[in-house]
């Protein structure tokens, strides 16, 4: 009996040590969440040294191709860019197939889910358009989405590789499909993909070309979409390496904080950008909430469509220093709350 109380004191004591310690309140650092006695939220979200690029994952049973085909297909980019390694460019070019194969694939195992077509083309590769088909659509005007991945590819692969995923997740979701008006764009600068950067192979930045003077091939394809007519949000998928961003951010135009908010809301505020302690920028980039940011880059695609008069036209930034398959996942959660909150806050 004694020998009962001697296990039995000890076990109730912590019990009620643990039950003490859940009831209070967490109090959130002020300042930068990465440092000092914010570790625990550091070594929660798996925050790495260097940033890392998440992988694309590849389909199954794809068509390998003949050396003169890939050798047809890749001629265009190398002569622009003769100083790229060919191995590094064959690298590229699988991925780029991964993805064209994994949307098609998506279309093919889901029949009359998805509508895939060409929304134009960059040195003889695809810039695939993919609508969303619904079966029974909901009754009266459903929000119309459009949805941007991999406008700088080679170095910021989580905006692709997300935007397929998605994809691949919305061919079999009819309630999702129901409900939204939906195109998406998993790949819209497939050169940068294929040679490891930021730009295209001509060396522009596509996410400073949405003004006059500056259009690429692919951003006038995204150009040509938006003229079909408005949409009621539209989200371009992006990652953040540089140091210090450690966090999920959204970029936004003036006067929309309340749904930036509502979109953020779901992801643990030590998965957000904290600027350190007294700072309102970072970059280009000027904070007035926790993850919510306004941008001084001009000829955004974000910027694009808020000057069209999109309502909610935002940048979603990944942490690149964050553990890849969380880098995604945190996308793919901030995404579906756009969605729905616009749908179910957006007037």
């Amino acid at each position: 009996m004694r020998r009962g109380w001697r296990i039995g004191l000890p076990l109730l004591a912590l019990t009620i040590a643990a039950s003490a310690a859940a009831a209070e309140p967490v109090v959130r650092p002020v300042g930068s969440k990465w440092r000092g006695a914010t570790r625990d939220s550091s070594r929660r979200n798996r925050i790495l040294r260097r940033p890392r690029q998440v992988a694309i994952r590849q389909p199954k049973g794809m068509r390998p191709l003949h050396p003169e085909e890939t050798a047809a297909a890749l001629r265009p980019i190398r002569a622009l860019r003769p100083d790229v390694p060919a191995a590094t460019i064959e690298a590229g070019f699988a991925h780029y197939r991964a993805i064209t194969g994994r949307v098609r694939g998506a279309s093919r195992e889901n029949p009359g889910a998805l509508r895939v077509s060409r929304a134009g083309s960059a040195e003889g590769l695809s810039i695939l358009r993919v609508d969303l088909v619904a079966r029974n659509p909901a009754p009266g005007r459903r929000p119309r989405v459009l949805v941007v991945g991999g406008m700088h590819a080679g170095n910021e692969t989580v905006g692709a590789e997300a935007a397929t995923r998605f994809v691949e997740a919305a061919a079999g979701d009819d309630a999702l499909r129901d409900a939204f008006d939906i195109t998406v764009v998993p790949l819209a600068n497939p050169t940068a993909l294929v040679l490891g950067i930021r730009e295209n192979a001509a060396g522009d930045d596509v996410n400073r070309s949405f003004a006059d003077g500056k259009w690429t091939a692919e951003s006038r394809a995204i150009r040509a979409i938006a003229e079909e007519g408005d949409f009621d949000l539209v989200i371009d998928l992006h990652g953040a390496g540089d140091r210090g961003r450690n966090g999920f951010f959204l970029i936004r135009g003036d006067g929309d904080r309340a749904m930036s908010s509502r979109i953020l809301s779901p992801m643990e505020s030590g998965a957000l950008m904290d600027p350190k302690a007294g700072a309102t920028s970072v970059g280009p980039y000027q904070f007035d909430h926790l993850g919510g940011a306004r941008s001084t880059n001009h000829g955004t695609l974000t910027s694009y469509f808020a000057a069209r008069g999109t309502q909610h036209s935002y940048t979603l930034e990944a942490p690149l220093r964050l553990e890849p398959e969380r880098q995604v996942r945190g996308m793919m959660k901030l995404l579906r709350s756009a969605l729905f909150n616009v749908r179910r806050h957006g007037g």
